[in-house]
């Protein structure tokens, strides 16, 4: 399992020229999963990803993770274009 996270302010996809999901202040993950990946292998990746500490407290410090803070996701599935190699 491999996942690439990236903060955003706002996030959308597009498919055809039509918009088919979109979020707002969150994190963007573009996740790949391998044949030998198990629901325990992403229910720990789900919790790492929710618990890095990559958001702004009111002081301004890199503070919050999504645990934190009310925040959108938004998932859409992907076609087996999105493969890794193990």
């Amino acid at each position: 399992m491999r996942a690439v996270i990236q903060r955003v302010s706002e996030a959308s996809v597009e498919v055809a020229g039509e918009i088919v999901g979109r979020t707002g202040i969150g994190l963007l993950v573009l996740l790949g999963v391998g044949h030998g990946d198990s629901t325990e292998d992403a229910r720990l990746l789900a919790e790492q990803t929710a618990g890095l500490r990559i958001f702004a407290d009111a002081a301004g410090k890199f503070n919050q993770s999504l645990n934190c803070r009310v925040l959108h996701f938004l998932r859409l599935p992907c076609s087996n274009a999105l493969k890794h190699a193990t």
